[in-house]
């Protein structure tokens, strides 16, 4: 619909089940295929963490990106950068989260 602006937005897209809050009016997907999970941004200068239960798991740079997994709860946090220095990011803004997403081993059912 429209980006997130202030702290009322994101509690009221959460409320309303949006699979992602984006804080741009360019809207990045997410979605999971099998035990990978796939984000695509239209932004280049990317950076995209993988957050589970039990902390950040991952992180990829980049406007697409296909990270494995195993079974699991995950969220993406997606965001945006001005300039990468060696492994420093300036300008670091928020770009999307992602509702959880929940990879299960084939033949599992959900709990």
């Amino acid at each position: 619909d429209r980006a997130v602006s202030s702290p009322g937005d994101l509690i009221h897209a959460i409320r309303e089940g949006k699979t992602v809050v984006s804080f741009s009016d360019k809207v990045p997907i997410v979605w999971k295929e099998g035990r990978r999970i796939k984000v695509y941004s239209p932004y280049e200068n990317t950076l995209t963490l993988l957050v589970s239960e039990g902390g950040c798991l991952t992180e990829a740079l980049g406007p697409n990106c296909v990270l494995e997994v195993k079974p699991g709860r995950y969220i993406a946090v997606g965001y945006t950068y001005i300039l990468k220095v060696w492994k420093i990011l300036f300008g670091i803004r928020p770009l999307f989260i992602s509702y959880p997403l929940e990879v299960r081993d084939e033949g599992e059912t959900p709990s």
